[in-house]
């Protein structure tokens, strides 16, 4: 599903609406989900990518606040879904991603509310014919080569880690786990990654020179109904 359906439009308006502040110059930072709990307040209807169905991301994703702090709040379901803003940034020019987030209690095999970020450019394989669904989630997401699920693990000892799905695609996607364990849930953590050191390590034979980032969201992995995450904060920066 390449466009925002329009009661999924109507409610993310409804959030770019309670901003009282401007959109940060790109320049500097690329603010995906800001603060106040505000989803994309710079992207435009068009910049949106929402797989998974109408319904189901209507009912996953929802305004409020955690422990005081305004969040979004995405719960898992059955299925994957994905939702995301298109971003075409050179990586080299925001190689940082910051974000806030407070998981719900998990079982051992990791939070299924992950944030995926999309790559374009350096990899040496022709992608072009598998480059719209991707082989980890099976969704279709806008056109990339690589793709990046920082995750939430079941043990905090695999904080750090970083694993490569299982697959035949040639985007080889990659999961960097950055916190874990169930003693962490319920609680706000701030974190920062260095993309481009993230992306060496995934991909060494790729032209780093070349990437953008053309994509960053959330996904649900499925499997996990009524299980939530609550994420303020994503952004870009240099």
């Amino acid at each position: 599903m390449r466009r925002v359906l329009p009661a999924l439009l109507f409610l993310l308006g409804l959030l770019a609406a309670c901003t009282g502040s401007p959109a940060p110059s790109l320049d500097k930072r690329l603010d995906t989900l800001a603060r106040q709990g505000v989803l994309f307040p710079s992207a435009a209807p068009g910049a949106w990518t929402i797989d998974g169905g109408e319904e189901v991301v209507l009912q996953a994703i929802s305004i409020g606040e955690r422990n005081s702090y305004p969040a979004l709040r995405v719960a898992g379901g059955e299925a994957p879904f994905a939702f995301v803003r298109e971003t075409h940034t050179r990586l080299q020019l925001a190689p940082f991603l910051t974000w806030a987030w407070n998981m719900d209690p998990h079982g051992e095999q990791g939070h299924p509310i992950h944030i995926i970020v999309g790559f374009r450019g350096g990899n040496p394989i022709d992608t072009r014919a598998a480059e719209r669904k991707s082989g980890w989630l099976g969704l279709d997401l806008p056109p990339h080569d690589r793709l990046l699920a920082v995750t939430w693990e079941g043990s905090a000892l695999r904080r750090g880690e970083l694993r490569w799905v299982k697959s035949s695609d040639p985007r080889i996607p990659a999961r960097h786990s950055v916190r874990g364990g169930r003693e962490h849930a319920g609680l706000w953590w701030r974190e920062t990654t260095d993309l481009t050191g993230v992306y060496r390590l995934a991909w060494p034979g790729d032209d780093i020179n070349q990437v953008r980032v053309v994509f960053m969201g959330i996904a649900s992995a499925g499997g996990s109904p009524g299980t939530a995450g609550h994420v303020s904060g994503i952004m870009l920066s240099r």
